[in-house]
């Protein structure tokens, strides 16, 4: 699974620096526009999905299909059970949903900004590859990229801190992480 991890993270110390083939421990989120994108499922469902609807490869915009899990210690938050992963729907408002609800959205994957490590979804991941995008200078938006027409991709072994690249506001990285494990 693709996902996108803005350099910021990694220099504000919330995720330390890794390489491909380490192991880094976090949660997972789909990043919402807003609340009106939760849908939800009312026919019987048997299992849970995530699939890749990018426009172009390791794009990290999927849509879930799910169900609500209870996350006791915060009652405003849930979490999608997607089969593959759990993830921490995040959106600027985000009403709480039922445990055992199905929903289906769509969005973003990335690390989320939170790190609840009390969380079901906190987990070890292994990371696979790990790219580089760069935006050109007119689509600097300082987060996730919606539109990657003319965004430079390079596969690289480790991710970068600020004072090594001076772009920073138009670079994010894109992970592969695969084999989740609970911590």
């Amino acid at each position: 699974m693709w996902v996108a991890v803005d350099s910021w993270i990694i220099e504000d110390g919330r995720l330390p620096a890794f390489s491909r083939a380490d192991r880094i421990t976090t949660d997972l989120a789909i990043f919402l526009p807003d609340a009106s994108d939760v849908a939800v499922i009312t026919e019987p469902r048997h299992s849970a999905s995530l699939t890749d609807v990018g426009a172009v490869p390791r794009d990290t915009h999927y849509r879930v299909e799910g169900r609500v899990l209870d996350f006791e210690q915060f009652p405003n938050l849930w979490l999608i059970d997607a089969g593959e992963a759990i993830l921490l729907p995040e959106a600027m408002t985000l009403p709480p949903r039922p445990a055992g609800e199905w929903v289906r959205l769509q969005g973003h994957i990335g690390l989320s900004t939170y790190g609840y490590r009390t969380s079901p979804g906190y987990q070890s991941w292994l990371v696979r590859r790990i790219l580089l995008q760069q935006a050109p200078k007119s689509a600097a938006t300082g987060g996730l990229l919606d539109d990657l027409t003319g965004v430079r991709e390079t596969e690289i072994d480790a991710v970068q801190r600020w004072a090594e690249h001076p772009r920073h506001l138009m670079t994010r990285y894109v992970v592969e992480l695969v084999e989740p494990r609970s911590v």
